[in-house]
C-alpha cells in the first residue's frame, strides 16, 4: 500500500471520526465548563497515548529520539494549536455566536494551503484554485445560518479578531506539525501536542475556577464522563494520529481540503438527531462532498489537480 493511498485512508477515517465528536459534545451537560471539557478531553488522549507506547514499547525510544528544536515545535502545538487557538474560538463564539465564528476560524483551510506554498515550497493549478474555492464555499453555505444577529460594537470587533487569530494560529500549527513529521512518527506528535495541550488547559481551568473546581467535577455525570472518555480517546487521540499520518504523506494544500469532509459528516448527523437544516446548508454539504470526491478520483486516477 503506497503512501499516498494510506494518507487518503486515513484522512477519510478520521473524517468520519471528527464528524461524529460535534454531536457526542453537543449532548453534554452546560454545567461543564467549556475549558474543563476541553482539559479532561486531551487528558485523556495524552493518557491512552502514552500507555498504548509504554505497552507497545514505543515510549522509550519517542522519548529518546526529541530534540530540543522538536521539543519546541511540540510545545507551540500544544500550547498555540491546542490551547491559545481552542481558547480564542471560545471567545469568538461567546462574542459573535458560533456560526459567524465557524465561518471565520474556517479561513484556516486556505490559510494552511497558502502557508505551505509560502514555507514548504508547495505548487498549486488553477485547477485546484477552483476546487479549492468551491469546498471552501460549501463550508460557507454549511456554517451560516442566514441570521447572525450581530450588533457593530467592541465585542464584535474582539469576536472577528480573536476568530481570524484563531484561524492564523491553526493554519501555523498545520505546517509545524508537516515539519515535524518529516522527523517523528504521527502517535509522537500527537502524545507530546495532547501532553502540553492537557497541561495548559488544566492551568486555565485552575485559575477560572480554583474556588470551586472540586464541585463542579464531582458535578459531571457518568454519561458525561464516558461521552468524554470517548472524545479523548476516539475523536482526539486516535483521530489525530490518523490525522498526522495523513498529513506525514500528503501534501498540505490537498489535505486541507479533504479535512472539510467532518463538517458535511455534521450536518447529516446532526439531522439524524434531530436538528434542522436550511436548504443552503445542505447545498453547502453537497458541494463539499462532491468537490472532495473529485479531489479523490483525480488522485486515484494519477491526473494531477496540483
Amino acid at each position: 500500500m503506497n503512501n499516498q493511498l494510506v494518507g487518503l485512508l486515513s484522512v477519510l477515517a478520521f473524517d468520519l471520526i471528527s464528524g461524529v465528536s460535534p454531536v457526542v459534545t453537543k449532548f453534554i451537560s452546560f454545567s461543564v465548563p467549556s475549558f474543563l471539557l476541553v482539559a479532561i478531553r486531551f487528558s485523556f488522549a495524552a493518557v491512552f497515548l502514552f500507555l498504548f507506547m509504554l505497552i507497545f514499547g514505543k515510549w522509550k525510544k519517542s522519548y529518546l529520539s526529541i530534540t530540543k528544536k522538536q521539543l519546541i515545535g511540540l510545545l507551540l502545538l500544544g500550547t498555540v494549536g491546542s490551547g491559545i487557538a481552542s481558547w480564542l474560538n471560545v471567545v469568538a463564539i461567546r462574542q459573535i455566536g458560533a456560526a459567524l465564528t465557524t465561518i471565520l476560524v474556517n479561513l484556516e483551510i486556505p490559510l494552511g494551503i497558502l502557508f505551505a506554498v509560502w514555507f514548504l515550497g508547495e505548487k498549486v493549478t488553477k485547477r485546484f484554485l477552483i476546487l479549492a474555492v468551491c469546498i471552501l464555499f460549501g463550508v460557507v453555505l454549511v456554517t451560516s445560518s442566514g441570521n447572525f444577529n450581530i450588533a457593530w460594537s467592541m465585542s464584535f470587533w474582539i469576536g472577528i479578531s480573536t476568530s481570524l487569530l484563531a484561524a492564523i494560529l491553526w493554519g501555523a500549527c498545520t505546517i509545524i506539525g508537516k515539519v515535524l513529521l518529516g522527523e517523528l512518527s504521527s502517535m509522537v506528535v500527537a502524545f507530546y501536542r495532547f501532553a502540553v495541550a492537557s497541561v495548559f488547559n488544566s492551568l486555565i481551568v485552575f485559575i477560572l475556577y480554583k474556588e470551586n473546581i472540586t464541585n463542579i467535577i464531582s458535578g459531571v455525570s457518568m454519561n458525561d464522563w464516558l461521552k468524554l472518555l470517548y472524545l479523548g480517546m476516539g475523536a482526539s487521540a486516535i483521530a489525530l494520529v490518523l490525522y498526522y499520518t495523513a498529513l506525514k504523506r500528503m501534501e498540505v494544500k490537498q489535505f486541507s481540503l479533504l479535512v472539510t469532509l467532518p463538517i458535511a459528516i455534521s450536518v447529516i448527523l446532526g439531522v439524524i438527531s434531530g436538528e434542522r437544516f436550511l436548504i443552503h446548508q445542505w447545498i453547502g454539504a453537497f458541494i463539499i462532498i462532491s468537490g472532495i470526491v473529485v479531489l479523490v478520483t483525480e488522485n486515484k486516477k494519477n491526473k494531477s489537480l496540483v
